[in-house]
């Protein structure tokens, strides 16, 4: 007698696999921003939240990679050929732009969040899931003391955050329909 395990193809391969280990030796000495938690479980929570919406192989590599080129400066030649077209085009769609000098954060988080805006489904997707998972650490940092400020700045830092990254995730809502 064949199992229901046995019918389903496995959704992930051997790319997904190249793509879990590159992304971790890359981010393996990162630590999330004011939390001890490791920058890896942010990435891991990317991916899960965009399999769990129905995304493929494609975009779990993606989420899992969504920050190597902008924080660790994975270049764009050796993903594309190590994952393919589709693969960068998405990690490239979730890059924020780069403009010298350095804008502030909270326009920088508005300038990528048009761009995002007229993307693709599947940057779209990653992309939320990477606020999604953002908005959760900063309320599961904050009820554990690590998003604790030690002036008056770097509260409203931490709530102003929260509360644009959760306005952005309800905006990509809008734009997912």
């Amino acid at each position: 007698m064949t199992t229901v395990n046995e019918m389903v193809k496995p959704m992930l391969g051997d790319r997904f696999e190249v793509a879990l280990v590159m992304m971790y030796r890359l981010h393996r000495s990162q630590v999330r921003k004011g939390s001890p938690v490791p920058y890896v479980a942010h990435l891991l929570g990317v991916a899960a939240l965009v399999l769990e919406d129905g995304g493929d192989e494609d975009e779990a590599i993606a989420a899992l990679l969504h920050d190597a080129m902008e924080d660790q400066g994975l270049r764009r030649d050796v993903l594309r050929l190590r994952f393919g077209d589709r693969v960068c085009e998405i990690v490239e769609g979730c890059t924020e732009p780069v403009v010298v000098p350095r804008l502030p954060w909270r326009e920088r988080k508005l300038l990528h969040l048009a761009k995002v805006e007229g993307a693709t489904v599947s940057v779209r997707r990653v992309t939320m899931a990477d606020k999604l998972h953002n908005v959760r650490s900063r309320k599961a940092s904050s009820s554990l003391g690590f998003c604790k400020a030690t002036s008056w700045m770097a509260a409203n830092h931490c709530a102003i955050g929260t509360w644009l990254t959760a306005a952005q995730s309800l905006i990509f809502v809008r734009i997912a329909r």
